[in-house]
Formats: C-alpha cells, sequence, structure tokens
C-alpha cells in the first residue's frame, strides 16, 4: 500500500471536474497550448498507481475507473514506490536511486536528488512535509516538497537506522540499529531543525523490526525474539508473538488499535489490538504467502501472493467478507486513496477497486490509448545529498541573513507556487528559479508523448477487450459495482 494524502474536496465537484479536465489535457498535450496546465490543476481526485513492469505511473480517475495518463518516471523493470499528496507526486526510483517531484500542474519534474539504492534509503510524506531517511548513514533530512532541496538540519541517529515511519500528527518514529526508538518533530519557521527527546532502549528488538504508523504513535514487530511493542499512543503494550518469524511485512498505516502484518514464511497475519495480539494461520483458509496487507474501513485486506486473490479479516480474525478474486497475476499492492482501495497489480491491465462499503468493482488501468507523458528522465537533475555539517554550517550563515520566517509548508502551496513560477515565466522571460537550475547544470526538460502496449488481456467479467477512447473522446463509464465471490 501506498500512502497518500487526504482529500476534502467535494466529491460531486471533483468528479465533474475531472471528466472535463480529461478532455482539456489531451488538447493540451496534442497541441501545446497551455490548456494542459488549467486542467491538471482540477485533478484533486486523481489517484496515481506505480508499474514498475513499464516504469510508469499511471494516473486513474476513481470516478470512472480508467485511466487518463501514463507518466514516464523510469526504465522498465524500475522498483517504483508512489507518495501522493493534494497537488504533489513524489516517485522514489529504488532502483536508480532518485527522488523525484513532480509538478501535477505541468507534469514535469520540479526536482530530484540522488539517494542509495535499494532499500538504504526510505521517502516519508504527510502533512508536516517532505522526508528522506538514509538508512546507512543513520540520518534524516526535511526537503522542500517541490524541489527536493534539504531544509535545515539534518538528524543523525549516530548509527544505522533500522526504519522510520511518519504518523499522521507529524510525529517521525526512528528505530536505531541499537535498539533505541526516538520521536522526532520538524520545527519550522526560522528553527528549521528537528526536536528529538530522549531516546527510549527497546527490549527483544533487533534490525529486522518493522514499524506501522498511526494518527498517534507505531506500532512495532520484531522477529527477532517475537515481540510486539506499542509506543506513542497512550496505551503502551509490549508482549509475545511467536509466529513473528523470518521477514514481516507490515502495513503502511493502521488505525492505532487495528495494527497488521503479514509473516509470508509462517502463512500467518498479526493483528495488534486495544489489548491483545492475534495470530491468524491464513494458509489454512487459502493464502499460503500473505503480503503486505492495508486496513480499510475497519477490515484487514490480505493480498495472498501465491494464490492471486486478496482475503478479507474482521478486527477478531475471522472473515470479514468473501476473497476478491484477481483476474491477472503480478506483484500486488494495496492503495488506499480519495476514500477507496485500490488493488494495484503490477503490468495488469486491470485491477480491482473497494468502495467503502465493501462492494468491488474492476478498474482499467493500463490502456494503449491512454497517453503517455515522458518528463525527461534521463535528463533529471541529481543532487548528491550533502553531509550533515555542511547542512548545518550552511544553515547558521542563512540564519544571519534571515530577515523573516518562511511560512510553513501547506500541499496546496505547491500549485500556488507553480502558478507564480509560469506566471513570472510569461512576464520575465526566464525566472529566477529557472536561472538557478541553469547555474547548477540542471535542465528541465519538455513533455514527449507516445505509446506503449499494455498486456492485452480480457476483462475479468467475460466482456471482451475494450479498448480505449482517442485522445479527444471523452472517458467512458467504468464498470457497475460487483461483488466476486469466493
Amino acid at each position: 500500500m501506498k500512502t497518500r494524502g487526504k482529500k476534502y474536496a467535494d466529491r460531486g465537484a471533483v468528479e465533474l471536474g475531472v471528466l472535463l479536465a480529461a478532455g482539456s489535457l489531451l488538447l493540451g498535450l496534442v497541441f501545446g497550448n497551455g490548456i494542459a496546465r488549467q486542467a491538471v490543476e482540477l485533478f484533486d481526485g486523481m489517484t496515481w498507481l506505480g508499474d514498475d513492469t513499464h516504469g510508469e505511473v499511471l494516473q486513474v480517475n476513481p470516478a470512472t475507473g480508467r485511466p487518463e495518463v501514463r507518466l514516464g518516471v523510469g526504465a522498465p523493470g524500475s522498483d517504483l514506490v508512489v507518495h501522493q499528496a493534494d497537488g504533489l507526486l513524489v516517485v522514489h526510483d529504488r532502483t536508480a536511486g532518485t527522488v523525484t517531484s513532480y509538478d501535477l500542474a505541468t507534469l514535469l519534474a520540479a526536482g530530484s536528488r540522488q539517494v542509495e539504492g535499494g532499500g538504504a534509503t526510505k521517502v516519508l510524506l504527510g502533512d508536516e512535509g517532505l522526508f528522506v531517511v538514509d538508512r546507512s548513514a543513520g540520518t534524516v533530512a526535511s526537503v522542500d516538497p517541490l524541489t527536493t532541496d534539504p531544509r535545515g538540519r539534518i538528524w543523525s541517529a549516530g548509527g544505522a537506522i533500522t526504519d522510520a515511519v511518519l504518523a499522521t500528527d507529524g510525529g517521525l518514529w526512528v528505530l536505531g540499529d541499537d535498539a533505541r526508538l526516538w520521536e522526532l518533530r520538524w520545527r519550522g519557521g526560522s528553527a528549521l531543525s528537528f526536536d528529538a527527546g530522549a531516546p527510549e532502549q527497546l527490549a527483544g528488538v533487533d534490525s529486522r523490526t518493522v514499524l506501522v504508523p498511526h494518527e498517534e504513535g507505531t506500532t512495532l514487530f520484531a522477529p527477532g525474539d517475537g515481540v510486539v511493542a506499542r509506543r506513542g499512543t497512550g496505551a503502551d503494550l509490549a508482549t509475545n508473538a511467536p509466529a513473528l518469524r523470518g521477514t514481516v511485512l507490515p502495513a503502511l498505516h493502521s488505525p492505532a488499535d487495528l495494527a497488521p502484518a503479514a509473516v509470508p514464511d509462517a502463512g500467518v497475519v498479526v493483528l495488534v489490538g486495544s489489548d491483545a495480539v492475534r495470530e491468524i494461520d491464513v494458509a489454512a483458509i487459502g493464502c499460503a504467502e500473505p503480503g503486505a496487507p492495508a486496513v480499510f474501513h475497519r477490515q484487514v485486506y490480505v493480498p495472498c501472493t501465491d494464490a492471486q486473490k486478496v482475503i478479507r479479516l474482521a478486527p477478531d480474525g475471522g472473515r470479514a467478507g468473501p476473497d476478491i478474486a484477481l483476474a491477472e497475476p503480478g506483484a500486488v499492492e494495496l492503495v488506499i486513496d480519495d476514500d477507496r482501495l485500490t488493488i494495484n497489480v503490477d503490468g495488469a491491465r486491470t485491477g480491482v477497486q473497494v468502495l467503502p462499503d465493501g462492494r468491488t468493482r474492476t478498474i482499467i488501468r493500463r490502456d494503449d490509448a491512454t497517453p503517455r507523458v515522458d518528463p525527461g528522465a534521463g535528463a533529471r537533475p541529481q543532487v548528491d545529498p550533502p553531509a550533515v555539517d555542511d547542512v548545518v554550517d550552511r544553515d547558521r550563515t542563512r540564519a544571519r541573513d534571515r530577515r523573516e520566517e518562511p511560512p510553513p509548508w501547506r500541499a496546496d502551496d505547491v500549485l500556488d507556487r507553480s502558478r507564480d513560477r509560469d506566471r513570472g515565466q510569461r512576464e520575465r522571460g526566464q525566472g529566477d528559479r529557472r536561472q538557478r537550475d541553469r547555474d547548477r547544470g540542471a535542465r528541465t526538460p519538455g513533455p514527449g508523448t507516445g505509446t506503449d502496449p499494455g498486456p492485452g488481456t480480457g476483462d475479468p467479467t467475460g466482456d471482451p477487450t475494450p479498448t480505449g477512447p482517442a485522445p479527444h473522446h471523452p472517458a467512458p463509464t467504468a464498470p457497475g459495482p460487483t461483488e466476486p465471490g469466493p
């Protein structure tokens, strides 16, 4: 599951707006007349899905269940992690070792930085901003959500970091490889630094421990000694969970009283409730290899990588509904956005959307007719992360010259800053920001178009494979709600 920003816009207005905007976007892509900027600003209700197979991120309209844009962000086969907030899209390419922010008003790369590849880097996006965690260096940096440049002082754990998560209330929970747990708080304004209290030394925790964030606080799953611990929620918990052995796949976020994690080697899902821990043998119900779960409207959804389906569990561990069959094989991730859960099957033509009442419907995630935008992945600027001491020295110098406190970042500021930047470029030719990019040797390439054939498999309902709309046609209505049997 990929963490997504909360949506507060009125549903009716958004769904009408995205349909109107889709046609304008296509005209803008074809004629290059600036219409795309006006259209994309209405796309607040869109959901972005990663497609590692094709190195793309797919923009799917949750109202129609159809794709609108394919954004080329990496090479085919890349390991992509997608983060979305209102007006902002951040893609962490763990294969190439880049973190790139895309301006949704232009669908261009607004900023990018080089990071350690693989799982050595973790990106966290929330209302407090964008944070980059370097696990091997043991640092946490706040970066500008649009440019990805460092902001203020980088925090150091003094050793490697095992895991880090961001709670909804803005608390950053960081676990060091020495079993010390910190809660960090980012201070904006003139401080531009992290507040960190005294760390807590935990027992039974090792380098394989994973964290699940909540509205407040976090739950730790430690497979070394089979330990579960909860901190920062006002109801601390520490108990044994013998089934925690080997690899543990946690939910990306959950309520504090319903924290799930899958143990694929044991065929078990561990549910941490308010005062009890339940170990559910999902292998006994046809899910021998459970994947990373997600909690959606008090039900726990668990993908079964061996069985091409997703099962639903109630908080007490019982069955919460019929299994959700998947029409095509592939790696499964669960994406919660806009009060819908999307079952995203990598490389597949179709996916499944789960509505708040538990009903499901088939969606089209890949369509050959969907326009592809290439923001110039090979030419994105790549900035090496500065050393901690260099950032501290730079901040001291900037502090002496600071005349006013910078306002805290808000999601709405992203679109405002994009509008201001474009307005300034039209009036003055080349804006200050682009001049700074040239000084760094960076380039901001323009979009291109093209097509990339999808898998071309049939619809799971038995209907013929639908053909996507031509660029000048409005998007058709998606299939109606269905409820697959077990």
